[in-house]
């Protein structure tokens, strides 16, 4: 007889997709055990957007009312020229229209918290612990893999969660010729605190949310980023050469370079850039290089007991804000599929399915994504595009599809439709 999926589950990662699944398996009363490389001891730079459909998951874990007073709350992003005068906007989460303001947090903080959960519900989680390679897969017996100082361990189900640079993707997508491929684009990042802003007159209140001033040399984008908003992020991206690990890694130690990637063409922005890049926080000087998956032919290995989540399966750059948000989703819907299918029904073919309803959201968002770069590029280039290529707010599309998804329901509904016909048939 077959051992059931939900037996006893390895998940490689305690970033927050595999954190997220976890605790969406521990929802359900499913064991599970994360395993990770580092010690959480170190810092991870940088916040973060999370949109309704994040924070949905979130709560539904009991997670939000204690990650909410952590971050600035906001709806919309604003788009203004170099007049301050309002072009356009982009709704990142209004409550009567989505359940939820949109959330800016810390990524440091938002880990802490989420990691705090899961050791506060009994998970266990075992650092120092990098995985090597699966040893052997069975259909009915799950899955035996290695580490890297050579004891193995068996699963009923093991799940990677281990970032861009997956090694459990390895197993399930062999014939992958490359790993991530680079965008060609990098966001280089500040902070600046609101006192040193000097804002346009009778302007300030509207800095209360995101906004994007668009120029003549791309966008530049302020958030702020702290729960008293006496923080705002300031940013830009623009085309780079890529580096290795060792280049992106160095590239970031050199904060004056950093700093001058910022405040190349400063004297061309109004004086509420300049005030800001005049006031730059050092140690908070930062570069995110945009890195994108190809699309996968296989999110689970032959055999089904193998499964890559979060930017292990795809990776999507932040702009829209749903790069962490499509890994909780992920983590949400695998773990209502493991705890919701029925005894005896056909896991490779839930897991076919799950991939693709995943897949056709992804890409979606993707879409959107893209739009939202373009719509950050020099006017020259904004201009050579077609309309379709570009975020348009004038009569905004309803986010509705991307802010209201019922990621659990859109699970059990599958479920109830595959009893159905099941039913039909006998």
């Amino acid at each position: 007889m077959a051992i059931p999926v939900s037996n006893d589950i390895v998940i490689i990662g305690a970033g927050l997709a595999g954190l997220t699944l976890a605790l969406s398996l521990h929802a359900e009363g499913i064991p599970c055990t994360i395993y990770d490389l580092r010690v959480p001891n170190r810092t991870v730079g940088g916040a973060l957007m999370l949109a309704p459909n994040a924070l949905r998951v979130l709560d539904s874990l009991s997670l939000y009312s204690r990650l909410q007073p952590l971050g600035w709350s906001f709806s919309t992003l604003t788009y203004q020229n170099e007049a301050h005068e309002t072009t356009g906007s982009y709704d990142f989460g209004v409550p009567v229209k989505h359940g939820y303001a949109a959330l800016r947090i810390y990524r440091d903080a938002l880990l802490t918290e989420i990691r705090a959960a899961a050791e506060e519900r009994g998970i266990p989680i075992q650092h120092g612990h990098r995985f090597s390679h699966v040893v052997s897969e069975s259909a009915d017996e799950g899955v035996e893999f290695a580490f890297e100082d050579g004891t193995t361990r068996r699963a009923s189900l093991l799940v990677g969660a281990d970032g861009i640079h997956s090694t459990v993707r390895g197993y399930v997508c062999p014939d992958l010729a490359s790993g991530p491929q680079y965008s060609g684009l990098v966001a280089a990042v500040g902070a600046v605190d609101r006192a040193n802003v000097k804002f346009p007159e009778g302007g300030e209140k509207v800095f209360e949310q995101p906004v994007t001033l668009q120029g003549q040399h791309g966008a530049m984008v302020f958030a702020p980023q702290t729960a008293d908003g006496s923080e705002f992020l300031i940013g830009r991206q623009f085309p780079y050469p890529e580096q290795d690990h060792a280049g992106w890694k160095a590239l970031i130690a050199r904060k004056d370079e950093v700093e001058a990637l910022l405040r190349r063409d400063e004297a061309t922005w109004p004086e509420l850039v300049q005030s800001a890049l005049r006031n730059l926080k050092r140690e908070k000087l930062n570069v995110w290089a945009y890195y994108v998956i190809p699309k996968l032919a296989r999110w689970t290995s032959e055999m089904g007991r193998v499964v890559i989540v979060g930017d292990s399966s795809h990776a999507i750059p932040p702009t829209a804000g749903q790069g962490a948000t499509q890994a909780f989703e992920d983590g949400a819907s695998l773990a209502t599929l493991v705890a919701k299918l029925p005894e005896g029904a056909n896991w490779s073919e839930a897991l076919q399915w799950w991939q693709g309803m995943r897949q056709e959201r992804v890409d979606q968002v993707l879409n959107l994504t893209n739009r939202l770069n373009n719509a950050r590029a020099p006017k020259e280039e904004r201009d050579k595009l077609p309309m379709d290529n570009l975020w348009q707010s004038d009569g905004q599309e309803d986010l509705g599809w991307l802010y209201n998804y019922q990621v659990k329901e859109t699970v059990m509904d599958w479920i109830e439709r595959k009893k159905g016909a099941e039913t039909q048939e006998v």
